[in-house]
């Protein structure tokens, strides 16, 4: 995801590949855990990387991803 505003995810989604926000907000609105699923043919569930004006919001659910990354380097400020 590049520039600002938010990508809303509002039902569980299939997803291959890596998810890389670089800026602004990707929500994971669908009220359940693991809104992004591994597409059926995946092997592993999706990579994500949150860059330093990128945000990955579970809004309050969990997500079961392959590997998170941040280039956040402000301490509490993400990579986590």
């Amino acid at each position: 995801k590049a520039g600002a505003g938010n990508l809303t995810f509002d039902r569980a989604q299939y997803f291959t590949g890596t998810l890389s926000v670089m800026n602004g907000t990707v929500t994971l609105n669908s009220g359940a855990a693991n809104t992004i699923l591994a597409a059926p043919t995946a092997t592993a569930v999706t990579t994500v990387t949150a860059n330093i004006n990128g945000t990955f919001n579970l809004n309050g659910n969990n997500q079961v991803v392959n590997g998170l990354s941040s280039a956040n380097f402000t301490p509490g400020g993400g990579g986590t």
